[in-house]
C-alpha cells in the first residue's frame, strides 16, 4: 500500500509491488470535482450573536470556527492591516477548514481541483487567461504504520537523476515558522556534505527540499499527504491550520479521524 500510494500520486504505471492502495482516500479525491461542482453553498445564517454569520457549508459560527481547528504548533501572526479568518472548502464529502489572510483590498480563498491521482488546492479565483496558482497538492497517505513512506516514494519517483533517489530521506523541517509536524525530503547529512559549499542543493526533485527560493514542505494528517507550496514572502494561508471536518452518525460536523 505504501509503494502503490506513492506511485498513484505521480503515475499510473511503472511501479510494482505493494498492497492495494487506500481506496477510500483515492475515491475521495477522484469524486471531489463532481461533488464540488454540484454543491451549492448555503446562504450564511446571521444567528450567531457576537460571532458573525455562520460558515455556508458546515454552518459553524464564523467567530467560533477557530475552535474546530487542529492547529499544528503556534498559530501564525497576521501582518499589520490584515487578519486571519477561518474559511471552508468542499473536499468531496468532507469539508476543509483553514485560516486565510484578509487584508484591505484582498481576501485569500482556496479552490479545489480533484483528480484520480491527487487533488490540487489553488488560489482563486484565477485571473482571466492565467493558470491557477497551486498552493497545496494532496495525495493519499498510504500506510498508517509508516505515514511518511508514501510521500517519500512519491518524491523519489519525481527525481530525474536515479542515482539521487536512494540518497533522499525524510527529516523534520526545522526552519523557523514551520508547523510542528512539517517534514521535508532531503539528502542525508553525509551526502549533503559532499556537495560544493557555495551551491544550493535541489537534488531531491520538485517534492524535495529546496535550499533557496522555496519554503515547500510536507505534512501528513487525516489520511492524506499534503505538499505545501509556500513562498518566501508573507504567507496568505496558514498551513498549520488545515483541518478536515466530516459528519458523524448524528449528522454533526466533527474533525475527521487521523
Amino acid at each position: 500500500m505504501t509503494v502503490l500510494a506513492g506511485c498513484l500520486a505521480v503515475m499510473t504505471a511503472g511501479c510494482s509491488g505493494g498492497a492495494p492502495a487506500n481506496n477510500a482516500a483515492e475515491t475521495n479525491m477522484a469524486e471531489a470535482a463532481n461533488t464540488v461542482a454540484a454543491a451549492a453553498p448555503v446562504a450564511a445564517d446571521e444567528s450567531c450573536p457576537d460571532d458573525g454569520p455562520r460558515l455556508p457549508i458546515t454552518k459553524i459560527c464564523a467567530g467560533r470556527a477557530v475552535n474546530y481547528l487542529n492547529i499544528a504548533g503556534e498559530p501564525l501572526a497576521a501582518p499589520d492591516g490584515c487578519e486571519w479568518n477561518v474559511k471552508e472548502l468542499q473536499f468531496a464529502t468532507d469539508v476543509l477548514l483553514y485560516r486565510a489572510l484578509k487584508c484591505e483590498g484582498s481576501d485569500t480563498t482556496l479552490e479545489y481541483a480533484g483528480g484520480a491521482r491527487k487533488a490540487d488546492l489553488t488560489y482563486g479565483p484565477a485571473k482571466a487567461g492565467e493558470e491557477p496558482l497551486i498552493a497545496v497538492e494532496v495525495f493519499s497517505a498510504g500506510d498508517k504504520a509508516d505515514p511518511t513512506s508514501a510521500l517519500l516514494a512519491n518524491t523519489r519517483m519525481s527525481i530525474e537523476n536515479a542515482g539521487d533517489r536512494a540518497k533522499c530521506v525524510v527529516r523534520k523541517d526545522t526552519r523557523e515558522g514551520m508547523p510542528q509536524d512539517a517534514v521535508v525530503v532531503d539528502l542525508t547529512p553525509a551526502e549533503a556534505a559532499k556537495l560544493p559549499k557555495d551551491q544550493p542543493r535541489y537534488n531531491c526533485g520538485p517534492y524535495g527540499f529546496q535550499e533557496e527560493g522555496s519554503m515547500s514542505f510536507w505534512r501528513v494528517f487525516q489520511g492524506f499527504s499534503w505538499f505545501f507550496h509556500m513562498g518566501t514572502d508573507v504567507w496568505s494561508i496558514d498551513p498549520g491550520s488545515f483541518t478536515l471536518m466530516t459528519k458523524d452518525e448524528k449528522g454533526e460536523w466533527v474533525q475527521a479521524a487521523e
